[in-house]
């Protein structure tokens, strides 16, 4: 069987809501209809096309806001409606053509903020963080030089704080990993 470089076998599917059994290779849990999916050997690089849908939606969000000159807030509405058409594609085309597991049991989960600390090493914990950091002071670096007002103002002022949450997150990680040695 094909590896990867981390000899991880490469018909794993990570994400949200996907789960690995032993009984079930991958599992993907719906929870809105409470139903849960078996992914395939033959569907894994589509479930992994259709995990892409909200990188899809910030790209033409981007391509439109800075290479078509159009309204910031139109541009938003535009990301946000191909990430809708994405996902009722995935739900309503994909997930049909997936096996359903009846009674499938969710195993308990670790917090976000557990994950990164079992799963990445400090140095990549630290990396994140201050690559966090220099995001929130380009940001405002940005936002001085620009002379941004309104709408490019607030959107810059959004971009660090969602760099800031990242840049908590992590540090809590660190500290996590740091105390469970």
């Amino acid at each position: 069987m094909p590896k990867n470089r981390n000899d991880q076998d490469v018909n794993e599917v990570n994400g949200l809501f996907v789960y690995h059994t032993h009984k079930y290779k991958n599992v993907y849990y719906d929870i809105f209809t409470k139903n849960a999916y078996l992914i395939g050997r033959n569907d894994v690089q589509k479930f992994r096309l259709f995990s892409m849908r909200g990188v899809a939606g910030l790209l033409v969000g981007f391509a439109c806001f800075y290479y078509l000159k159009i309204d910031p807030i139109v541009s938003i509405l535009l990301a946000l409606a191909v990430y809708l058409i994405f996902y009722l594609l995935f739900r309503f085309t994909y997930l049909n053509t997936l096996y359903e597991i009846k009674d499938f049991e969710r195993p308990e989960t670790q917090s976000f903020i557990d994950s990164i600390a079992a799963e990445y090493t400090y140095l990549r914990i630290a990396v994140m963080i201050l690559l966090a950091v220099v995001f929130i002071i380009l940001c405002i670096i940005n936002i001085r030089n620009e002379g941004y007002t309104g709408t490019n103002r607030i959107l810059n002022i959004l971009l660090a704080v969602v760099a800031a949450v990242f840049a908590v997150i992590y540090t809590l990680a660190l500290f996590k990993k740091k105390n469970s040695r």
